[in-house]
């Protein structure tokens, strides 16, 4: 799946940080996710996620914003549900 295809089902499992742009406590959308990508605001097992990148299973780690103050570091996990 790709990087955004990943990141949407994270969020639909509730496994992302909320929002920093829309309303607070709630899902980012599919463009802010979108834009997390594009900036380089996600790491999976210490790789930094592209537009085109292929996640694969399993997943040892998620970073989200690695160089920011909201820095969020995961646990990964094995297979897609």
């Amino acid at each position: 799946m790709t990087a955004c295809e990943f990141l949407r089902w994270m969020r639909d499992e509730k496994r992302v940080p909320y929002s920093a742009e829309g309303q607070p406590h709630y899902p980012p959308s599919n463009s802010e996710l979108r834009r997390w990508v594009t900036n380089g605001s996600v790491l999976v097992d210490g790789q930094t996620l592209t537009l085109d990148t292929q996640v694969e299973f399993p997943v040892r780690e998620i970073v989200f914003f690695p160089a920011g103050r909201r820095r969020t570091t995961m646990p990964g996990f094995g297979e897609r549900a």
